[in-house]
């Protein structure tokens, strides 16, 4: 049977869900329920602050999640609308006193945990696999898990929720089984190993049971890193590969 796993589907709810799986947490701050902006997700969560345009939950583990504002219910907007003001970072008081204590924050380190260089060097078509090496920049963060995919376009968003799921809670999603993936799924966990820069890795990534209509795909990769508390997700790198031929388009 061949595979429906379709981002054009899944896209929406999925990117909603990497950031709203949350679990109540023992805080000072009162617990509620949080609900999505299409009404069919809510978890229990705390609210900890209004920074940049999104919301910082707290997870049971002590862990945070940076969830855009606008990704929401309107109820839920509104709440922040009327409590953010006194839960917004005041910069001048963000001053850090020990580097070891204090995360970056979640957008500004996103914007140099990145990937580079990606170089597929070896393909075949059935069943799909994909050999190859890419430089990945920390930002002094330590990685969690890589994803990529096949037979996709436009994957970046959904690799964004699969990359660090079951480490944000994130168990499974629509029969997706975040731990141990079918093998017939579009998108399956990366093997890498650190080169001798310590920044390049060589990666293989397999689809054992995948059945694609076509060689010619986009193959996209998405990291999972743990900088502090904070979770950060890569930039999605992507090349265009025919999978018979191994020939590579930017």
């Amino acid at each position: 049977m061949k595979q429906t796993f379709k981002s054009s589907t899944l896209k929406p709810r999925m990117a909603i869900l990497g950031c709203l799986v949350l679990a109540m947490s023992a805080t000072d701050v009162r617990a509620r329920t949080w609900t999505d902006s299409t009404g069919k997700y809510s978890v229990e969560a705390d609210f900890l602050e209004l920074h940049n345009g999104s919301v910082r939950l707290k997870k049971p583990d002590g862990t945070t999640i940076m969830v855009p504002i606008n990704r929401l219910s309107r109820a839920d907007q509104e709440y922040v609308g009327s409590e953010g003001s006194k839960r917004t970072r005041p910069e001048a008081a963000q001053e850090p006193t020990s580097a070891a204590k204090v995360s970056p924050d979640a957008k500004s380190a996103s914007r140099s945990v990145r990937f580079s260089d990606l170089k597929i060097t070896k393909t075949t078509f059935s069943p799909p696999s994909v050999e190859f090496t890419i430089r990945l920049d920390l930002a002094g963060g330590s990685l969690l898990e890589a994803w990529a995919s096949v037979g996709m376009k436009d994957a970046g968003e959904v690799l964004e929720v699969f990359a660090g799921a079951l480490h944000q809670g994130l168990l499974a999603v629509n029969g997706i089984d975040f731990a141990n993936p079918s093998p017939s799924l579009k998108a399956q966990r990366v093997s890498m190993k650190k080169g001798p820069d310590g920044a390049t890795y060589q990666c293989v990534v397999s689809y054992p049971k995948l059945v694609l209509d076509h060689p010619e795909t986009e193959f996209t990769i998405v990291a999972a890193v743990r900088n502090g508390d904070e979770i950060i997700k890569s930039n999605a790198a992507t090349r265009h590969v025919n999978l018979k031929t191994g020939e590579v388009r930017n």
